[in-house]
C-alpha cells in the first residue's frame, strides 16, 4: 500500500479510502467488519463515513470495528454531516448550534473523543457560509476535529469558502470529496486545477461508477438493477458510457487484471485517495502471494508495492492492492517506470511511462507504438487533440464535451 499526505494536512492516509456508504444493499455489522479488518491488515488506514449513513449504523459500525482492530493514532477517519433540517430553521437553531449538535452525535456513534477530518457533506443553501466556517472552526478549536473538508460543492463555492476562513483566521478546508472518475470528469473543469493550484486534496467518491467500472458491458448486479440514484447519475450517457467501459474491459482482459484495476490506476493519477466501498473481498492467489499477477512481465509492478529482485535497478513499479481483493488499483510509479507496450487491430496504442519530470513530453518512435509520457497520456485523455504537439503561447484547445460532461477521445488509442 502507498500513502501520501492529504493536502496541506500532517495526515498520512493510504491512497485507497475504504467508504461505508447508504444503501439498500449495505452488510450487516459482521459482514462489514470482515471487510474493515481485511483493510487494516491490506494497509488502509483511511475510513470514510457519514452520520447519514444508515441512520447513523454507518458509524457505529465502523467505530467499533476500528476500535476492536486498530489503534487509534494509526487510522484516519472522516466523517460527514448534512444541512439544517427546516425544522431546525424554523426553530432559529444556528449553523454554529447545528454543527456542534452534529459532531457530538458522530464522536457518540463512533465512540471516539474526535474525528481526524468533519466533511461539510453538501452546501446549505439556507445557511450563511459563514456561519457554516465559524461552526467549523469552533469544532476544531474545541479539539473535536484535526482538520475540515467539503463535499458536492463548486469550485467557486470552495474558493470562496476558504478566502473567507483565511480573512477571518478561522481553519480552511484541506479536501474535497466530488463525483469523479473514467465516465464522469466534469470535476476536471475547473475543481481538479483549483485543488491542484491551492494544494488541496482530491478524495473522490463514486470512483468506480457505481460498479459501471467493474463489471464486464452486459453483466449486471444488484446494485446496477437497484440504484435509482446512480441510473439517475449515468443512464441517460449510457450510449457514450458504453464505449469507455468496453476499453477499460478490453485492458483488463490483455493485462490479466481487474477492470477495478484499470479504473483506479487511472484515477489514481489524479487524485489523492479515492472512496471505495467493497462488500467482499478475494482470498490472495498464488501469484500475488509470490509477486506477480496473471499476464505480467518483467519489470511490471508488483502487487502490493512488492519489488521482485529480478527487477532492474530503475524501475521501481508498484500496484496498490487491497490483498489480492477486488479492490486493487495498479498505478505505475517510479523513476523511469515501466512501460506498456501494445497493439490492438492494426491501431497504434499510446504507450506511457512516467518519467522524473512528469511536464517534459519524451517521444520514442517503435514500429508500431509511440512512447510518451503520463503527462502526455493526461493530455490526450482529457480531450487534448494532438498528443505530439506541445501547446504553444497562446493556443488553445477545446474540451471534448458530451452531455455537459467532459469526456475522453480516443481513449487509450488514437
Amino acid at each position: 500500500m502507498k500513502y501520501t499526505k492529504l493536502g496541506k494536512s500532517d495526515l498520512t492516509v493510504s491512497r485507497i479510502c475504504m467508504g461505508q456508504g447508504q444503501h439498500a444493499w449495505t452488510l450487516d455489522e459482521e459482514h462489514s467488519r470482515e471487510i474493515i479488518r481485511h483493510g487494516l491488515e491490506s494497509g488502509i488506514n483511511f475510513y470514510d463515513t457519514a452520520i447519514a449513513y444508515q441512520s447513523g449504523t454507518s458509524e457505529q459500525y465502523v467505530g467499533r470495528a476500528l476500535r476492536d482492530f486498530a489503534k487509534r493514532d494509526e487510522v484516519v477517519v472522516a466523517t460527514k454531516f448534512l444541512p439544517r433540517t427546516q425544522d431546525e430553521i424554523e426553530s432559529g437553531i444556528t449553523g454554529q448550534q447545528h454543527i456542534e449538535r452534529m459532531i457530538n452525535r458522530s464522536l457518540q456513534n463512533l465512540g471516539m473523543d474526535y474525528v481526524d477530518l468533519y466533511i461539510y457533506h453538501m452546501w446549505d443553501w439556507q445557511t450563511p457560509i459563514e456561519d457554516i466556517l465559524d461552526g467549523l472552526n469552533r469544532v476544531v478549536r474545541a479539539g473535536k476535529a484535526r482538520y475540515i473538508g467539503i463535499s458536492n460543492c463548486f469550485a467557486w463555492q470552495l474558493a470562496r469558502a476558504n478566502a473567507i476562513a483565511g480573512r477571518e483566521g478561522w481553519t480552511e478546508f484541506i479536501s474535497v470529496q466530488g463525483h469523479y472518475n473514467l465516465i464522469f470528469r466534469e470535476e476536471e473543469r475547473e475543481m481538479v486545477p483549483y485543488c491542484q493550484e491551492e494544494g488541496i486534496a482530491l478524495t473522490p467518491y463514486s470512483a468506480l461508477a457505481a460498479g459501471r467500472l467493474s463489471r464486464k458491458p452486459g453483466e449486471t448486479s444488484e446494485r446496477l438493477e437497484k440504484d435509482a440514484y446512480a441510473k439517475f447519475k449515468y443512464d441517460a450517457t449510457a450510449q457514450q458510457d458504453g464505449v469507455i467501459i468496453g476499453r477499460v474491459a478490453e485492458l483488463a482482459e490483455k493485462r490479466g487484471v481487474t477492470m477495478t484495476e484499470i479504473s483506479l490506476a487511472w484515477l489514481l493519477t489524479k487524485v489523492a485517495a479515492p472512496v471505495v466501498g467493497a462488500t467482499k473481498f478475494l482470498p490472495r492467489t498464488q501469484d500475488e502471494n509470490q509477486g506477480c499477477f496473471p499476464g505480467s512481465r518483467r519489470n511490471e509492478a508488483p502487487p502490493c508495492g512488492r519489488r521482485r529482485e529480478s527487477d532492474g535497478a530503475g524501475t521501481d513499479g508498484r500496484r496498490n492492492c487491497l490483498s489480492g481483493s477486488a479492490l486493487c488499483a495498479a498505478s505505475a510509479g517510479g523513476r523511469d517506470g515501466p512501460e506498456q507496450t501494445g497493439e490492438r487491430q492494426g491501431k497504434t496504442c499510446l504507450v506511457y511511462r512516467q518519467s522524473e519530470n512528469l511536464k517534459e513530453v519524451h517521444h520514442e518512435e517503435t514500429a508500431r507504438c509511440r512512447v510518451v509520457s503520463l503527462s502526455a497520456l493526461h493530455r490526450r485523455l482529457c480531450g487534448y487533440a494532438g498528443h505530439q504537439r506541445r501547446r504553444q503561447p497562446g493556443h488553445r484547445v477545446p474540451s471534448v464535451l458530451h452531455g455537459g460532461r467532459i469526456r475522453a477521445r480516443g481513449l487509450f488509442h488514437q
